[in-house]
């Protein structure tokens, strides 16, 4: 046998144990949308921040992609997010305050609207929702339709809490600096 020969065969036989054990699991990419609702984006460690305030989150950004530009397009969350998992904007995916909507005022996704999750479950993926502010899971919002698992109420949950004399102060304020109509 040539010098070099082994070697080769044992590369082939491992590139073939490779193969093996890789054509068993599925081939597309896992997804986790980790959404940090009010958290400065320069206070945290994946966005170099000096101290180490987020370490684990740092550690799941070594091996994912990380943006570093985001600009929300609602002055709130419910809308924020509803436009982040349909990538429509507020006014076409409906999440809102209103005095007349359900939900204490809050007028939920549009039950048309496709959803980052209801194209994940159409391409065969599972679902899941874990959240630290289950408030955004109530029914009068919309967005948990479409997660296969979604955890339930704790017993202090008390419904949306939505607070409209803060969000009207933001708006005249934002008016009046020229960032909205």
């Amino acid at each position: 046998m040539r010098a070099g020969g082994s070697a080769r065969r044992w590369s082939r036989l491992a590139l073939l144990a490779g193969l093996t054990i890789a054509c068993g699991r599925d081939p597309r990419p896992d997804v986790v949308l980790v959404i940090l609702d009010t958290v400065r984006a320069d206070h945290l460690s994946p966005y170099g921040y000096d101290r180490e305030t987020s370490p684990r989150l740092a550690e799941l950004a070594r091996d994912a992609v990380v943006y570093r530009n985001a600009i929300a397009p609602g002055t709130w969350t419910a809308p924020s997010h509803a436009s982040l998992f349909t990538g429509l904007m507020p006014a076409a995916h409906g999440v809102h305050h209103g005095k007349t909507a359900a939900g204490q005022g809050v007028y939920a996704l549009d039950p048309e609207a496709p959803t980052l999750t209801s194209r994940l479950r159409e391409a065969g993926y599972r679902t899941a929702a874990f959240v630290g502010n289950e408030g955004f899971l109530d029914p009068a919002f919309g967005f948990a339709r479409d997660f296969d698992r979604v955890p339930a109420p704790s017993p202090r949950y008390q419904g949306p809490l939505v607070f409209p004399e803060a969000e009207q102060r933001l708006a005249e304020r934002l008016r009046a600096l020229g960032y909205a109509r």
